[in-house]
């Protein structure tokens, strides 16, 4: 089974939520707490990667 991450970064407009590998986000939130709720409720990811405002990583979830 392959690992499918979702990364919440930081964007200009507020806070994107982007499948790894995707060209664009699949949605773009106001706040990150916002961004996070939106991530752990697709059934396609595994796992959340967490960034801070500059790009480094603050969490990494590991779901199921």
């Amino acid at each position: 089974m392959s690992t499918s991450r979702t990364h919440i970064i930081k964007r200009g407009d507020g806070w994107a939520v982007k499948k790894q590998g995707a060209t664009k986000a699949s949605r773009v939130f106001s706040t990150q707490d916002a961004a996070i709720k939106s991530a752990k409720n697709m059934k396609s990811a595994s796992e959340i990667v967490i960034h801070r405002r500059d790009g480094s990583i603050r969490n990494w979830i590991k779901e199921k």
